[in-house]
């Protein structure tokens, strides 16, 4: 007896028709007939009185149903637990390498603040005849921006490459 043809079992004695329980539990109709046929050969009982048109649980049937209801239910719970117990190593893991990754790059962002600050102050006297001419343009990252005076659509300074 298996998890699976317990969940067949209980597909059958809520939709009380092959077709459609075969369908939620996406398998055939022949191969949930042979399978529950299979569940009650090991049971020695008959779960469900069968005839061409009609589905009927049987008592025994119905103690089974109420068993395997609690049975798949806690596989489940199992499953559900111990799926949650390999996810929190993981989640910490991420945790704590995303934790170090923020700060390696705060660290290197004050070196690089640091070296940037020293480097322009030492180079600063031996430049200081060099004059760039600066040009301050606003950079427009869509097309759909809108400008806020008119609320048409702005177009970007031709000078400037995306």
């Amino acid at each position: 007896m298996t998890i699976r043809e317990l969940r067949y079992l209980i597909a059958l004695a809520d939709c009380l028709n092959f077709s459609r329980a075969a369908e939620r539990c996406a398998v055939t109709q022949s191969t949930l007939s042979i399978q529950l046929r299979k569940l009650e050969d090991y049971l020695g009982i008959t779960l469900f009185e069968r005839d061409r048109s009609h589905v009927a649980l049987t008592p025994e049937g119905g103690e089974v149903l109420r068993l395997a209801r609690t049975a798949v239910t806690a596989a489940d719970d199992i499953l559900r637990f111990s799926r949650d117990c390999a996810r929190k190593p993981r989640l910490r893991a991420l945790l704590l390498l995303m934790t170090s990754i923020t700060e390696i790059a705060d660290k290197a962002r004050l070196s690089l603040r640091s070296d940037l600050r020293h480097d322009f102050v030492r180079t600063k006297g031996r430049f200081s005849h060099v004059t760039l001419p600066l040009r301050f343009t606003r950079v427009l990252h869509s097309s759909r921006q809108l400008c806020p005076c008119r609320g048409a659509a702005a177009t970007p300074d031709p000078g400037v490459s995306r």
